[in-house]
């Protein structure tokens, strides 16, 4: 991943990536790291098992980056030459419409299915740090692969 952060850091630097990719990078990274500080923080009082927020997290990374990382695309502009982020398609839309359900069922189903966790808050946030930080790497694979693929035009 370090290596991934460093090709993108290039293209930064370059000129070859567009200024709303890289606040949504920068919005991704931030929103990760406080919310796996707020779960650590529950992890090191005692109110959350690392045991249940580690599997989460684990799932809602997998999620991130197979499946919700479609969500925005990344290609190679001509023009412009440097990489871009697409307005969303119809299969963005259909992944945004689970992006949304997988969240709202993580809502509903983490108190029913751990009725004997104190607080599933810390559980909840855990997942939603897997997803987020899922996305963050998936667009960080997503913005690598365009700028590759701006070879072949």
């Amino acid at each position: 991943m370090l290596q991934l952060m460093r090709s993108v850091r290039e293209l930064r630097q370059s000129g070859q990536l567009h200024r709303a990719l890289i606040t949504r990078l920068v919005m991704f990274a931030v929103i990760s790291l406080i919310l796996l500080g707020f779960v650590g923080f529950q992890i090191a009082q005692g109110t959350a098992d690392w045991r249940l927020v580690l599997p989460l997290a684990l799932v809602g990374f997998g999620l991130g980056v197979t499946v919700f990382a479609r969500m925005g695309k990344a290609v190679w502009d001509e023009e412009t030459e440097m990489v871009i982020a697409t307005k969303m398609d119809r299969w963005g839309f259909l992944v945004l419409a689970l992006y949304i359900a997988f969240e709202v069922g993580l809502r509903t189903e983490l108190p029913r299915l751990f009725p004997a966790v104190a607080s599933t808050l810390p559980l909840l946030l855990a997942a939603i740090f897997g997803t987020i930080f899922g996305r963050f790497v998936g667009m960080l694979r997503e913005i690598l692969r365009a700028h590759k693929g701006r070879e072949n035009y």
